[in-house]
């Protein structure tokens, strides 16, 4: 699911958005899309997960469940998305090597 975060004066129709997992600031925000990564890896680690997608990078119309506001305002701080998003990636590729080591 995604995480709504409605920013005032950045909706597309105020007072119709609408969304998933609703927080109400930045840092919420954060650690909610931090505690999906944290899902990921364990999906990684014990069901053998491949690939993982955030299918909605922006809000669209009146769903707010992107990670930019619909006229493109970053609702999160782009360092500790990188940061969370890195984490993902290095222990994939960890387990891949360390998997691979063992065949």
């Amino acid at each position: 699911g995604g995480i709504l975060l409605i920013h005032q004066n950045h909706e597309w129709y105020p007072s119709r958005s609408h969304g998933q997992n609703k927080v109400d600031t930045q840092t919420q925000l954060q650690d909610k899309y931090d505690q999906y990564a944290y899902k990921i890896q364990q999906a990684i680690d014990h069901l053998g997960l491949s690939a993982a997608v955030y299918t909605q990078l922006t809000d669209v119309e009146t769903e707010c469940n992107g990670l930019l506001t619909y006229d493109r305002l970053l609702k999160i701080d782009i360092q500790r998305i990188h940061a969370i998003n890195t984490r993902v990636i290095r222990h994939f590729e960890r387990r891949q090597y360390s998997s691979s080591m063992t065949e």
